[in-house]
C-alpha cells in the first residue's frame, strides 16, 4: 500500500496489527528514523525491513523524508531478508534508475522471501 506519509504509516500499522496481518508493506512511508517505526512493530509482534527513505532539508534546514518502503512480518511467520541493508539500498538505486524515478519506489520482485 502507498500510505502517502509517516503519521499515515503509523495509523495503517495500528490497522494492520488490529487486523493481525500476517505481513504488510508500506511505499511512501516517509521514516527518517528506522528504529523508532520498527521498536513499534515490534512490539505489535512484528518483524521489519526498511528500504530508506531519501532525506532532504526544506529551507529552514529541516529534515524530511521522502519515498521508503517498511515491510513488516508477524513474529510467528518464518521470513528473512535476502539481502543486507547496503546490498537492499543498491537494489533500491538499481530499480529507481531502471523505473527512471528519483524517490523510493517498490513495484514487484525484490529481494524479500518467507514463508509460513
Amino acid at each position: 500500500m502507498n500510505s502517502n506519509g509517516l503519521q499515515r504509516c503509523y495509523k495503517a500499522i495500528d490497522e494492520c496489527a488490529r487486523q493481525r496481518m500476517h505481513s504488510f508493506a508500506f511505499a511512501e512511508a516517509q521514516v527518517v528514523f528506522e528504529k523508532d517505526i520498527q521498536l513499534k512493530l515490534q512490539l505489535l509482534g512484528y518483524r521489519a525491513w526498511f528500504v530508506s527513505s531519501d532525506l532532504k532539508q526544506d529551507v529552514n534546514g529541516e529534515t524530511y523524508a521522502v519515498g521508503g518502503l517498511v515491510i513488516a512480518v508477524r513474529l510467528d511467520i518464518h521470513a528473512y531478508c535476502l539481502l543486507s541493508p547496503n546490498e537492499l539500498q543498491q537494489w533500491r538505486e538499481a530499480e529507481n534508475r531502471f523505473l527512471g524515478v528519483g524517490g523510493g519506489s517498490s513495484s514487484g520482485g525484490g529481494p524479500f522471501s518467507g514463508h509460513s
